[in-house]
């Protein structure tokens, strides 16, 4: 992509994102009814003074301009990162917990201020996202360097494995299957219900994910089955950007189509324009021969009256 290309698609990205916000704005009823319009718009509606908040939706949603939307999109290799056969995300999928823990990382990092609220809190236990922080940083797989500092991390051997340090700050530590299951007990001892994502049969003693050390004292999401969540999180990062795409090109179509609509209105315009002017030549050339004609006529008398 040249760099001319690049400035023209950064503008259609703020045109549109300007023309889609200010038409949930103005008219609800189009986004009421596009139920998957409303689900990411619901909670950015006030019932009670029929008003959307554009601020909130602005800070919540995106949290970011479209430019940096578009550098997202248009990283990673150049590729769709919302193509789910792009390496990219493939790579999120496969069963490689350190690997996979790792470029989890690199792409939230990346899209955090994005996928900030549109990742499923269904998961209380085990979940990569359990609360969001005020800066709109997540808490378990996504917790700012400067808290991750506060906490104290220290590099500690576990099941005979060195841990391993990540940019962010965290260490992360192998976890079992055993060690798994029993997050799933609540601390009264009683069995949760696992979600069918969330079960996990078979050896026991066998490594199935990965454990952040530094965020056991803040919540139990700290911990996560790696080879689950990434399947998780590479599902959902391709849909979130699907979505954003989507909504960008949907506000292409309705630039263009105002585009379309102004150029046929300055056409229009222009012939009218046309139209009057001709007239006004006519009239013109009428008024013109019959003042001629009026000429002739009193030369025509005044030669009878001599």
């Amino acid at each position: 992509m040249t760099e001319k290309q690049r400035k023209l698609c950064l503008k259609l990205a703020e045109e549109a994102y300007e023309v889609v916000v200010n038409d949930l704005i103005t008219d609800t009823s189009k986004w009421q009814k596009d139920k998957r319009v409303n689900n990411i718009f619901l909670s950015h509606y006030s019932p009670k003074n029929n008003k959307f908040n554009k601020l909130r939706f602005e800070n919540y949603y995106w949290g970011v301009r479209p430019s940096e939307i578009f550098n997202i999109i248009t990283t990673l290799k150049g590729r769709q990162p919302w193509d789910t056969q792009s390496d990219d995300v493939r790579r999120l999928i496969e069963f490689d917990p350190p690997e996979g823990a790792n470029n989890l990382y690199v792409v939230y990092n990346h899209a955090k201020k994005i996928l900030g609220g549109l990742v499923s809190q269904r998961y209380g236990h085990g979940c990569f996202i359990s609360k969001k922080l005020k800066d709109g940083t997540l808490i378990s797989a996504q917790q700012s360097i400067k808290d991750v500092t506060k906490v104290g991390v220290k590099k500690q051997k576990f099941s005979g494995q060195q841990t391993t340090t990540y940019p962010s700050g965290f260490i992360l530590k192998p976890m079992t299957r055993k060690e798994w299951n029993k997050l799933l007990k609540t601390e009264d001892g009683k069995q949760m219900t696992p979600d069918p994502l969330w079960k996990l049969e078979g050896d026991p003693d066998e490594i199935v994910g990965l454990k952040y050390d530094a965020l056991i004292q803040l919540d139990i999401g700290g911990w996560f089955a790696a080879w689950q969540i990434n399947k998780f999180a590479a599902r959902a990062f391709a849909q979130s950007l699907t979505e954003l795409d989507n909504f960008i090109r949907g506000g292409y179509r309705k630039i263009q189509k105002r585009r379309r609509m102004k150029r046929k209105k300055r056409k229009e315009q222009e012939k009218k324009q046309k139209k009057k002017e001709n007239e006004k030549e006519d009239e013109k050339e009428n008024e013109k021969e019959k003042e001629n004609e009026n000429e002739k006529k009193e030369k025509k008398e005044k030669e009878k009256e001599n």
